[in-house]
């Protein structure tokens, strides 16, 4: 789900919308998605606590957000191996560098 966030969001003409019917499509079989009959603007989960409910609005939106600059730079200068590795090839939003997840 939040490969489909990342993917959705960078995609210039994706809304919340798009988000939810890609969501509706690639996870209708799985017994733990839920599709609400009702909503428009939702889909749920099954939790080990019950079916909790999701709004999309706004979340691709909230996913575009990036860090500033000097964050990011101060994250990618770490000397925690785990830190340095995660930010290592994340781009500022002034470059041209993009986001490499492997």
């Amino acid at each position: 789900m939040l490969a489909l966030v990342n993917e959705e969001s960078r995609f210039p003409k994706g809304t919340d919308f798009t988000l939810l019917e890609k969501l509706h499509s690639r996870h209708s079989t799985n017994p733990y998605y839920v599709k609400p009959r009702l909503a428009d603007h939702q889909f749920g989960i099954r939790h080990y606590a019950g079916e909790v409910l999701y709004d999309v609005t706004g979340v691709l939106e909230k996913n575009r957000d990036t860090f500033r600059d000097d964050i990011l730079n101060m994250l990618k200068e770490s000397r925690l191996d785990f830190i340095y590795d995660l930010f290592e090839r994340v781009g500022s939003r002034n470059s041209e560098e993009t986001l490499k997840m492997g």
